[in-house]
């Protein structure tokens, strides 16, 4: 499955323990994570050093970069 099929379904959702919490607009609705897999979010969120990420939105963005990071 792939996370902008995710569509919000929070309570349901596989990569809740990395969500923003609408702190801003949910993974699963960014256009940036659309065709990315949950396992390949989740992966990337396990693999991340968190420490420097002060909101969730932070967070969100440092599992990005590294999904980003592994396409190179």
């Amino acid at each position: 499955m792939k996370v902008g099929d995710l569509n919000m379904h929070c309570g349901e959702c596989h990569i809740i323990d990395f969500c923003n919490d609408y702190e801003d607009t949910p993974p699963c609705a960014q256009m940036r994570f659309k065709n990315i897999t949950v396992n390949e979010y989740l992966k990337a969120a396990v693999n991340t050093d968190m420490t420097y990420a002060k909101t969730k939105d932070e967070m969100v963005d440092k599992i990005y970069e590294a999904l980003e990071s592994e396409e190179e």
